[in-house]
């Protein structure tokens, strides 16, 4: 079940990239990943009917790259939690409200995409997540950011109290509404 890529007209198989993407799936049986190289890097589910992962997909512990997108997922998956080597997880265009406190169990995230759900709040912790460097907040619901005087200052704040690594200054304004 592992990819086979085309590159500069050439085709190889790629055993530590899975891509079940736009494949109708609804579910994932328990048992689809037992077969499967537990040292898996990428795993992509982009474009399906998810709401939910398998347990079992906390047996790749290497994994660096989720990407969920585009599915129906209401709340991060727990079973991801434990995938602590995960650099990009990419949860974008799904139906979450909120982010949970655990998610700052993934020290190693780079990136964090988030756009386009219904997300209202975030948990404290995700200033601890120190690798990350993108936060991908557009096309949610944040109320408490919606007034454009409101966001210079929390703009200015989060220059002050220092946030170099996030580039989206959204998602900066975000961060420092929920440190104060």
């Amino acid at each position: 079940m592992s990819s086979i890529i085309i590159k500069n007209n050439w085709y190889y198989y790629d055993p530590k990239k899975l891509d079940l993407s736009q494949s109708h799936l609804t579910s994932l049986p328990s048992n689809i990943f037992s077969s499967t190289d537990t040292n898996l890097k990428s795993l992509w589910l982009k474009y399906n009917e998810l709401t939910t992962l398998p347990s079992s997909i906390s047996k790749f512990t290497n994994l660096e790259i989720l990407n969920l997108n585009s599915n129906k997922f209401t709340t991060i998956p727990s079973s991801i939690i434990n995938l602590t080597s995960l650099k990009i997880l990419c949860i974008a265009f799904n139906e979450l409200t909120s982010v949970p406190s655990s998610i700052r169990n993934l020290s190693n995230l780079v990136i964090l995409d988030l756009l386009g759900n219904h997300i209202t709040t975030l948990p404290g912790g995700i200033i601890n997540l120190t690798n990350l460097s993108e936060l991908r907040l557009s096309q949610n619901f944040f109320p408490d950011v919606q007034n454009p005087l409101a966001k210079v200052a929390v703009a200015a704040a989060a220059a002050v109290n220092g946030f170099p690594t996030l580039r989206d200054i959204a998602a900066r304004q975000v961060i420092v509404l929920l440190s104060f």
